[in-house]
C-alpha cells in the first residue's frame, strides 16, 4: 500500500493504492468515505455506456471528427473521455488536479486498448492543450457548482472540494488560443451566454 500526498496542491487530500486500486481520501474537516473509480463496473462504468452515438456531446463532436484528436481539457474523472474513446475517437484527457489524473490514468490503464485514452495530461490546460497537433476538437466541461446535479453527485462534490478549476472566461481563453477545428463547451440549460 502506498500514500501519496501533495499538501501544496490538493488541501489534504491524499491517495491510497490496494489490490483493487487508488482510492481518494478527503481530509477530515470534508469527510467523505474513500472514493474509487472502476471504468468496467459501477455507476461510473454505466454512465459511461450510456454514452453513444445519439448522444448529444457525440453529435456536437461530429462523427466527422473521428480521426482528430478530441482534446477534453477539464477531464475530471474521465467519464466524457473514455465514453468517447470507447467509441473511437481518440482522446487526450487533461486534468488540473495530480491526484485526480493520477486516479485517470490508473483506472485508464485497465480498460482494454481500444478503449483506453490516448493520453492523459496532468496540468493547466491552458499551456497543454495548444501543445497538441492543429485541427483538434476542444472539449470543455467546466465544473458548474449552482447546478442541482453538481450539488448532489458525491463525484462531482469531490471534484469541487478538491478545487483547481479554470474559470469559464479562462477557458474561453484557451479555446481562443489556436485554430482549433471545432470547440465544444458543455453549458447547463439555462446557463448565461458566452462572451
Amino acid at each position: 500500500s502506498i500514500d501519496l500526498v501533495d499538501h501544496r496542491s490538493t488541501n489534504d487530500w491524499r491517495l491510497s493504492e490496494t489490490e483493487d486500486g487508488l482510492f481518494l481520501h478527503s481530509p477530515a474537516s470534508v469527510n467523505f468515505r474513500p472514493y474509487h473509480i472502476d471504468y468496467q463496473k459501477g455507476e461510473l462504468a454505466r454512465r459511461i455506456r450510456g454514452i453513444g452515438f445519439k448522444d448529444p456531446l457525440v453529435k456536437a463532436i461530429g462523427r466527422q471528427s473521428l480521426g482528430k484528436v478530441i482534446i477534453d481539457a477539464c477531464m475530471g474523472w474521465g467519464r466524457e473521455a473514455v465514453g468517447l474513446a470507447s467509441l473511437g475517437f481518440r482522446v487526450v484527457g487533461i486534468e488540473a488536479n495530480p491526484l485526480v489524473a493520477l486516479m485517470v490514468a490508473r483506472a485508464n490503464q485497465q480498460l482494454s486498448p481500444s478503449k483506453q485514452l490516448a493520453k492523459v495530461r496532468f496540468g493547466d490546460s491552458k499551456v497543454l492543450a495548444p501543445l497538441v497537433e492543429d485541427e483538434a476538437v476542444l472539449y470543455l466541461d467546466p465544473l458548474f457548482v449552482k447546478s442541482g446535479m453538481a450539488k448532489s453527485r458525491k463525484d462531482l462534490q469531490i471534484l469541487q472540494k478538491i478545487g483547481q478549476n479554470d474559470s469559464i472566461e479562462e477557458l474561453m481563453t484557451l479555446a481562443r488560443l489556436k485554430k482549433f477545428d471545432r470547440v465544444v463547451v458543455k453549458r447547463p440549460l439555462k446557463g448565461e451566454a458566452l462572451g
